[in-house]
Order: C-alpha cells, then sequence, then structure tokens
C-alpha cells in the first residue's frame, strides 16, 4: 500500500525535485517480484545485511500485532538535490495510507 501510493505520486514528487527510492532487507529477486507484482517502477535497494538500514536508524524494535520484534522501522528521508536531509517521516508520523500527501503536503507548504 505505501509503496503504490508513493508511485501514485511519483510524477508530482518529480516535478517538486525528488525521487523515490526504497530500501528492504529482502533479497533482490524478491524485491523484483513485489515490484513486479506492484507495478513499481522505482529503485529498490537490497540490504540483506541491514546496514543501511541500521545506518538510516531504520532497523530496531517495533510493535507488530502486540508482539515486540525486530525489524525495518518505516522511515521517509526527504534529502535534497544537495543531498542535504530537509526532513525525516518517523514511523510515527507515517499514516500509510496517505503518506504521498503528507509529503507533498511538506514540499508545498
Amino acid at each position: 500500500m505505501h509503496s503504490r501510493g508513493l508511485f501514485a505520486h511519483k510524477e508530482e514528487l518529480a516535478a517538486a525535485g525528488y525521487a523515490i527510492i526504497g530500501v528492504s532487507k529482502d533479497k533482490q529477486a524478491l524485491q523484483k517480484k513485489f515490484a513486479d507484482a506492484q507495478g513499481l517502477q522505482f529503485p529498490l535497494i537490497a540490504d540483506t545485511e541491514t546496514t543501511l538500514l541500521q545506518e538510516l536508524g531504520c532497523w530496531g524494535e517495533k510493535v507488530a500485532c502486540g508482539r515486540k520484534t525486530i525489524g525495518i522501522l518505516r522511515t521517509t528521508y526527504l534529502v535534497n538535490e544537495e543531498g542535504v536531509i530537509e526532513k525525516i517521516f518517523t514511523p510515527k508520523e507515517i499514516k500509510t495510507k496517505i503518506h504521498a500527501e503528507q509529503i507533498l503536503d511538506y514540499i508545498n507548504k
């Protein structure tokens, strides 16, 4: 859902100077299968060792279905054309169904 919502607004994000890049712990073959099934056309980084995810602070303890688990902490980084992080949307801020609109609202304010 999250990926499709972002992809649906890909052109608006591109017009504002932003590109979508996803990062997942999944292997590249599984990511390709997911991207093909969802019709996604943006880069997906396979971080099977969670090195990048840990560096970004996107790997850690979370609660899923009432249980504590270790996994990806859904986070969005808005990085400008100079490579400067403008905004970090934390897991508590992200509303999956409207996240693209959250990003666009931030960009357009």
